[in-house]
């Protein structure tokens, strides 16, 4: 839990399997643009919704930083509820 990999347990953003390397989630989420993030959850995640989702990040991220994995769970539920109704 500690490098942010559940969604079950508050962390750090992470996420790096190799702890090695610099680039961390926290990182990306912050300052990728949202056009790039959108492609990522669409291609790798396939996400449905991967372009609202990453607006939803540069919103949040405009007003303060994601910093915990919790924030990036409610961000991604907050899109499917909205577009559930």
């Amino acid at each position: 839990p500690e490098r942010g990999f559940s969604y079950h347990h508050d962390a750090t953003l992470d996420m790096r399997m190799d702890q090695t390397q610099e680039l961390t989630a926290y990182e990306i989420v912050n300052n990728w643009s949202y056009e790039t993030l959108g492609k990522i959850f669409y291609r790798y995640g396939e996400e449905k919704f991967s372009k609202q989702i990453a607006r939803r990040i540069e919103a949040h991220h405009e007003q303060q930083p994601i910093t915990k994995t919790l924030e990036l769970v409610d961000i991604r539920k907050a899109v499917s509820y909205t577009h559930s109704e």
